[in-house]
């Protein structure tokens, strides 16, 4: 709809406009204006006005970039001229030149999460960007670097050496002597969040070429000569653009038969042995209790490590304790403990605190259609795409069938409304074609709703719940009385 201003100040009649073939009504639609041309991005098709009606475009510089068709794309442009175009992941600017390109920023490098609005500063091109995490200045006469990699951090180095001996060396030496073994294993992670990383690695002394070690970090070298060693390993990205490698120097020292002392000792041997025959019965005495006190030692070696085996098996059992076992999400149990926490200190500090109920539609029609596998395969996918928009601080729990709560410490009712949007356009697109289901969200907020505890918050954001379902699911509603 298009409102013309009339004389007066007063708006005149709506003017309909029909986009192109996209009669869906269930379709959303961003309204654009780049270079003084009018767009609509709706989630299948980008149109622009020519005059008289709105024409689909077929090739653009926003779907070139991979922003459009969406109807989450937004655009901003500056007083010098410059566009920034974003959605909720991505962020690109454009020159004040229309024919250059836009080019990806990326402040999500720096630890923000989440886009949310551009706010423009200046005829300087200078810009604020609003995200989850707070703002981030944007200047572009500011020199742009690459984004920073992190080397891999050793986490444990691991030789065995004769006699069945485990010897665990330190992780950040210059450099270390180690003496003859019979294995000795590096095992090391990057410090970077990611599941496309992969890793290589080489050891100096006795390899040049990098060896690919997929996705496990972890390398192993067996009885190396004497001599001085570098072990170096490296991760490498999505794009196989390699970070710094980490450096872990070893120096092996020779066996006590190469050296010149012990072939003296040798011939002195040879000498004594006539005396030590005399004193064979003792020896064998003395055999005897070392192999005693060895025997002693190694099952005391073996105790200790199974005891670290079962504390750890222990401490995983624990995190499991607060995890779903269908979606990988927290349960009941956690949400109830973490609400009381989070609503103790919201209180203390008189500060916001956000809660969404999210409900699955029709989810009970879903399973009587496709059947409870796929129903519990249609779970875990909206679980999945609503745990990339938990931030930090945040917590996504199931509270039981079909329902989620996301608890947004420190959230105000708009930041929690934006939020559940995002959310709700999102869930669209989990799962298969033809078995997708959209979401009805319920929302209270404490300062706004003021309700008594953090039990009368959890029943607002319930009735809130309802009245979207009963309003026809697929919407958000803010709990009123």
């Amino acid at each position: 709809m298009r409102f013309a201003m009339q004389e007066g100040n007063r708006l005149g009649a709506p003017e309909e406009f029909r986009l192109g073939d996209q009669r869906d009504a269930d379709h959303s639609a961003a309204v654009l204006d780049i270079d003084g041309q009018v767009l609509v991005s709706t989630d299948s098709a980008l149109l622009a006005w020519d005059g008289q009606r709105f024409a689909p475009v077929e090739r653009h510089p926003l779907i070139v970039a991979g922003l459009a068709p969406s109807s989450d794309v937004r655009v901003r442009t500056c007083g010098d001229g410059s566009v920034f175009a974003f959605n909720a992941r991505r962020l690109l600017r454009r020159d004040p030149d229309p024919a250059q390109p836009f080019v990806e920023l990326r402040p999500m490098d720096g630890g923000a999460r989440g886009i949310v609005d551009v706010q423009c500063g200046d005829d300087n091109g200078r810009a604020w960007i609003g995200t989850w995490s707070g703002m981030v200045r944007f200047d572009p006469r500011a020199a742009r670097t690459p984004p920073l990699r992190a080397a891999p951090v050793m986490e444990r180095v691991r030789m065995d050496v004769e006699g069945g001996k485990i010897r665990w060396l330190p992780l950040k030496p210059e450099s270390i002597e180690v003496e003859k073994f019979r294995q000795i294993r590096f095992e090391y992670a990057s410090p970077v969040i990611s599941t496309r990383l992969h890793y290589q690695s080489r050891l100096l002394g006795h390899e040049r070429n990098w060896v690919d070690g997929g996705t496990e970090g972890s390398r192993e070298f067996s009885s190396l000569a004497p001599g001085d060693y570098s072990f170096e390993a490296r991760a490498l990205d999505e794009t196989g653009v390699a970070g710094p490698p980490l450096r872990y120097a070893i120096h092996v020292s020779a066996a006590w038969y190469q050296t010149g002392l012990a072939m003296f000792a040798a011939l002195a041997w040879i000498v004594v042995l006539f005396l030590l025959l005399l004193r064979w019965r003792s020896r064998t005495l003395e055999r005897r209790n070392h192999e005693l006190e060895t025997l002693v030692s190694e099952r005391t070696e073996a105790l200790a490590l199974r005891s670290h085996e079962l504390e750890l098996a222990n401490k995983r059992l624990s995190e499991l304790a607060d995890l779903d076992g269908l979606t990988g999400v927290a349960n009941r149990r956690k949400l109830e403990f973490e609400t009381d926490n989070a609503w103790s200190a919201a209180r203390a500090a008189d500060a916001h605190l956000a809660m969404l109920l999210i409900d699955v539609d029709h989810f009970k029609l879903f399973n009587d259609t496709y059947g409870h596998a796929l129903g519990d395969e249609r779970l875990k996918a909206i679980a999945e795409r609503l745990s990339g928009w938990v931030g930090p601080g945040e917590l996504l729990a199931r509270y039981g069938g079909e329902e989620f709560v996301l608890l947004m410490p420190g959230s105000s009712i708009e930041v929690a409304l934006e939020r559940a949007d995002a959310i709700r356009r999102d869930a669209r697109h989990a799962g298969q074609e033809g078995t997708r289901s959209s979401v009805s969200i319920g929302i209270a907020e404490r300062l706004k709703h003021k309700p008594n505890d953090a039990a009368q918050l959890f029943e607002f954001a319930d009735l809130a719940l309802y009245r979207a379902k009963n309003a026809g699911r697929d919407r958000i509603e803010v709990y009123t009385e």
